[in-house]
């Protein structure tokens, strides 16, 4: 006899990892949504919360529409983005790198110890 079963998706959310490999240190944020806001108001965590008495901080990223300086000047206004990001350094991955394969290989690291 065979068994069958059909995936039902239940709902999908985001997650925005921020790794610190050598200083052992992971944040996470789960969102409803991938937006523009989204990633302007985790950033803005990152460097206000988590990385305040940092004097540089280096992001990571894909090449995501969301994921350049534009839209924080969009989302704050050209000044209020400016005196946040003059502490971040963008470095972007090439288009067809396999980014994903970092955050998939920390979460599993992170899950398997919890």
């Amino acid at each position: 006899m065979r068994l069958d079963y059909e995936y039902v998706r239940a709902g999908t959310c985001n997650l925005f990892v921020a790794v610190e490999p050598k200083g052992g240190q992971r944040t996470v944020k789960v969102t409803d949504r991938r937006t523009k806001a989204d990633f302007v108001t985790f950033v803005q965590y990152l460097l206000q919360q988590v990385y305040a008495k940092a004097k540089r901080v280096h992001l990571v990223l894909d090449n995501l529409n969301t994921h350049f300086r534009k839209g924080f000047e969009e989302m704050l206004g050209v000044k209020e983005a400016r005196a946040l990001l003059r502490r971040a350094v963008f470095h972007y991955t090439p288009k067809h790198a396999s980014w994903l394969n970092m955050a998939e290989i920390e979460s599993a690291s992170w899950i398997a110890s919890v």
